[in-house]
């Protein structure tokens, strides 16, 4: 009888513990489930952030370049105030690319800081290198990537009197090569110009500021840019890439 009654219990201690480890495996299977779920809900929602960030940065920068432009405008006019002609207004700083700052800098005017841009007893401007989050990487290498450059041998079709014949009368333009196509796009539905990139790569070449408005190389001469001060286009010749422009003066 004894025999028979440590039998049954040996037998009913082994189902006791086979069913614990069952409940055990399950609760464990089921916390790795919802681990599971959590992170691919967390995942989700970060890659939801995201992209609501990234639309924002895209509205942040657009904001950033137009209030930019309006700033150089600002200061252009601070110094003609000063009686200062566009002749002879000097872009230099030491922290632009040497391609575009020897050219700027070949202008007489520049031994004076009065003349300069980017002084305070100039055109108090401060000099800061554009946001790499603006631009296009591919073009890193090239000429003007991450800065402002100003040109006076450009004309803006139904500006002015630009005429191709007349280098005098071509606009003084401040350029943003190299911009991402996504920010290229915001800036013409900022602008109301459409969504659309307008492709201005025909007969279109924009040089550095040098003395004098003496060469003209090509105008932005595209229906949807027809008289706009500012906007952003495709252009396929020298920089191959999507520029913004702001006309500061016309002539």
């Amino acid at each position: 009888m004894s025999a028979n009654t440590y039998i049954y219990t040996y037998t009913e201690q082994r189902i006791d513990t086979k069913q614990s480890g069952n409940v055990f495996f399950y609760i464990l299977l089921g916390v790795a489930l919802f681990a599971a779920l959590s992170f691919a809900v967390s995942r989700g929602m970060r890659g939801q952030t995201s992209t609501a960030l990234s639309e924002r940065q895209i509205d942040l920068a657009v904001s950033e370049i137009l209030t930019e432009a309006q700033g150089i405008e600002t200061a252009i006019n601070r110094l003609r105030r000063h009686n200062i002609s566009e002749n002879e207004i000097c872009f230099e700083h030491n922290l632009i690319s040497s391609a575009n700052n020897n050219a700027y800098a070949s202008l007489s005017s520049c031994s004076e800081d009065t003349y300069k841009l980017y002084h305070p007893n100039g055109g108090d401007l401060s000099f800061r290198k554009l946001p790499e989050d603006w631009l296009d990487a591919s073009h890193s290498s090239e000429q003007c990537y991450g800065e402002w450059m100003f040109s006076n041998v450009n004309g803006v079709d139904g500006i002015g009197e630009s005429t191709m014949s007349d280098a005098s009368s071509m606009e003084l333009i401040a350029f943003i090569p190299h911009l991402k196509k996504k920010i290229c796009t915001a800036i013409n539905k900022k602008l109301g110009i459409g969504s659309s990139i307008p492709d201005n790569s025909s007969m279109f070449s924009p040089d550095p500021v040098d003395d004098g408005f003496v060469s003209t190389a090509g105008e932005i001469s595209v229906s949807d840019l027809y008289g706009e001060y500012s906007g952003c286009f495709e252009n396929g010749n020298t920089w191959n890439s999507y520029i913004f422009y702001r006309v500061l003066i016309e002539r």
